[in-house]
This record gives structure tokens, sequence and C-alpha cells, in this order.
């Protein structure tokens, strides 16, 4: 489930407004792309810091992993103008 299980009319840009909503009785959780690329990323920072934390991998080699994976995935990723 999305952190806070927040509902839809809080502000997330100048223009968007949230839309994470949880369905109790299907279990279902419906959230924007932005949301849902925001939840993921702090989800992996946190795995990266602890795993980083306990000595089981160094920054330096999940900096690695990620370019080669970037490398590997030829996905450009843009920066919006």
């Amino acid at each position: 489930m999305l952190p806070g299980n927040r509902q839809s009319g809080v502000k997330v840009g100048s223009k968007e407004e949230a839309t994470v909503k949880f369905d109790p009785k299907q279990g279902t959780v419906t959230a924007t792309i932005q949301e849902l690329a925001t939840y993921s990323m702090f989800l992996a920072e946190a795995l990266f810091e602890a795993l980083a934390e306990k000595g089981v991998v160094s920054e330096q080699e999940i900096k690695d992993r990620v370019a080669a994976l970037h490398e590997k995935t030829k996905i450009i990723l843009r920066r919006p103008n």
C-alpha cells in the first residue's frame, strides 16, 4: 500500500491533485503514475540505504548496477522541459 494511505484532494504539484484511493472491499489501490514513481523511488532508496548500512552492498556497487541496467535496457531518461 502507498505510504500514508492518502486520499484524493492532496496537492502534488502546482496543477495536479493526488488521486491515491484505497478500496478496502476489493483491496485495491489506485494512483497516478507520478505517485507510483515517487513511492517506488522512496522504497528503492530505503532499501539501498538499509543494505549499505548493514554492509551488504556499497553505494558504489548500487550506482554501478543502476548504470549497467540503464545501459542494458537502453531506456532514454529525459527530464521534463
